[in-house]
């Protein structure tokens, strides 16, 4: 009888655990301690639309534990700003004017604000479940369903060889009703020992293409606080 010299299929419990990619990840890009070194960020670069043509600049702001802003600018859309002074979280846009994210989608974007949320993830979500094996672009990922405290779960793809984060799958409850978001991060490049993504590709609802690069990434420089103001149109509407 002929012995078999391939490893069992059934190999369940020798499969990662989620906290231990989440772990990989943390290590590969640098390290819990690079990470703890960081205490804010200033990020500049450009925003594009390419299936409507529009490009634009933008430059963020954060500051630990978890303080925001961003600006973003272009002719055709005009100017979106966003941000958080670590309470009220707000955004102002041609379109929509001064408004107060509230539900899911300010706890998405209180989750993103929070400064070095990937060392501080088991404060942002409740569970981190391995989810499989998948191939993204010819590469095998390992797989990460992870919980938010409020919202709904999200996917995490991390290539199984360079333990990257290489994709995210999201869905948050609007006021417009509930938006599919897809995020492709990569070109990683270190930055006082941490590996920085430096572009992400998000597509929404399968269809809208966002494309974001950074042409500048600096840590632990001087922000002024005023930076993290409540703006006075956002100021008004906490006072209606």
């Amino acid at each position: 009888m002929a012995l078999s010299v391939f490893p069992s299929l059934n190999t369940k419990a020798s499969e990662p655990t989620g906290d231990e990619i989440l772990e990989a990840f943390i290590k590969a890009t640098g390290g819990k301690d690079a990470y703890s070194a960081l205490h804010n960020q200033v990020s500049s670069g450009s925003m594009e639309m390419p299936a409507m043509g529009i490009k634009a600049t933008m430059i963020s702001y954060s500051e630990e534990p978890n303080k925001s802003y961003s600006k973003i600018e272009s002719p055709a859309i005009g100017t979106i700003e966003s941000g958080t002074d670590g309470s009220v979280y707000w955004e102002i846009t041609m379109m929509s004017g001064p408004r107060i994210l509230e539900g899911e989608e300010r706890a998405s974007s209180m989750r993103a604000a929070t400064f070095n949320s990937t060392l501080l993830w088991k404060q942002l979500f409740k569970t981190a479940e391995y989810a499989g094996v998948d191939t993204l672009d010819g590469k095998l990922c390992n797989t990460v369903i992870l919980t938010p405290n409020e919202g709904q779960p999200e996917k995490h793809y991390f290539d199984a060889e360079s333990h990257l984060l290489v994709k995210i799958e999201a869905t948050i409850n609007t006021t417009m009703g509930a938006i599919k978001i897809e995020n492709f991060p990569g070109d990683y490049r270190e930055v006082n020992g941490v590996l920085m993504s430096y572009t992400s590709r998000q597509v929404l609802m399968g269809m809208q293409e966002m494309i974001f690069k950074s042409d500048k990434i600096e840590f632990n420089v001087d922000i002024p606080d005023s930076i993290f103001i409540v703006p006075d149109d956002i100021t008004a509407l906490m006072e209606k």
